[in-house]
């Protein structure tokens, strides 16, 4: 039986059965050096009473696996904003994406902007690959085209930079790609069909869950609320995300945020609401 097949035989049937939780790391489970203790509780809690929970970030999986001692989740994982769905453990993948060859070209105007870039970074199979526009020009390019390229990011020199970039990119219009910060600063390429939203549907409808919950804090998670039953933005959240949110917890990622999130949805569920 494939992976798939054992996260619907063992379900445990408890008060969290049938709601799956899709929650970003960094800044909303992740604090910067830890994920608290409290939160580690709760969700290990939910789990325990038939949640399905899935970190779900821009991070690939081998970071997720390297932190299987904060969190270690009970289903597949969404890894490279929503370009990977894969488990962990095994390494068997749900669903995978990415940009194509024709990413360049949107690479090209970006840089041809006069906004500071100051690294560009493809997430490929063959790891990241990071580049100065200097190098980009002169073989970067040519790389990216040649490897499975789930995603990019850009640096650029500060938070204004960071501004002005994201407000050019309606000039980058493209029907395949789309941006998304993560961080003031860093500005992040995808390809519509593979964001977190995305990923986490594909993941509700694999695992029959009834109730896709998300959980995030800046405006990369701006896609996953858009496809979930009830999202949550963390009280640290980006204000143009809370905007978006079912609900803004009054912790931050410090203060537990996920325990309060847990708390919150079994008050739901005990009063019938999910």
């Amino acid at each position: 039986m494939n992976g798939l097949g054992l996260y619907r035989r063992n379900v445990a049937m408890g008060k969290f059965d049938g709601i799956l939780i899709c929650s970003d790391w960094d800044g909303t489970l992740y604090s910067g050096s830890e994920v608290p203790e409290r939160a580690r509780e709760a969700i290990g809690y939910f789990m325990s009473e038939g949640g399905k929970f899935a970190i779900t970030s821009g991070r690939d999986s081998a970071y997720i696996k390297a932190n299987e001692h904060y969190i270690k989740p009970n289903t597949y994982c969404i890894c490279y904003g929503g370009s990977l769905i894969v488990d962990v453990d095994s390494g068997e993948v749900l669903r995978k994406g990415g940009l194509g060859e024709d990413v360049t070209d949107t690479v090209d105007k970006m840089l041809a902007s006069d906004v500071e870039i100051t690294r560009i970074n493809a997430f490929t199979e063959d790891g990241i690959k990071h580049y100065t526009p200097a190098e980009y020009h002169e073989f970067g390019k040519d790389e990216i085209r040649a490897l499975h390229n789930y995603k990019m990011t850009f640096n650029t020199a500060d938070e204004a930079e960071g501004e002005r970039l994201l407000k050019l990119t309606a000039d980058f219009h493209s029907t395949e790609y789309v941006f998304a910060r993560s961080f003031a600063s860093y500005l992040e390429l995808f390809n519509r069909e593979y964001t977190k939203g995305k990923a986490a549907r594909v993941l509700k409808d694999a695992l029959g869950a009834g109730v896709l919950v998300g959980m995030g804090d800046y405006e990369n998670d701006i896609t996953l609320f858009s496809d979930c039953d009830i999202s949550f933005a963390v009280a640290n959240a980006a204000d143009s995300l809370k905007q978006v949110a079912t609900y803004v917890t009054e912790a931050t990622v410090s203060d537990s945020a996920a325990a309060e999130i847990i708390e919150r949805l079994e008050g739901l569920r005990l009063a019938g609401k999910i």
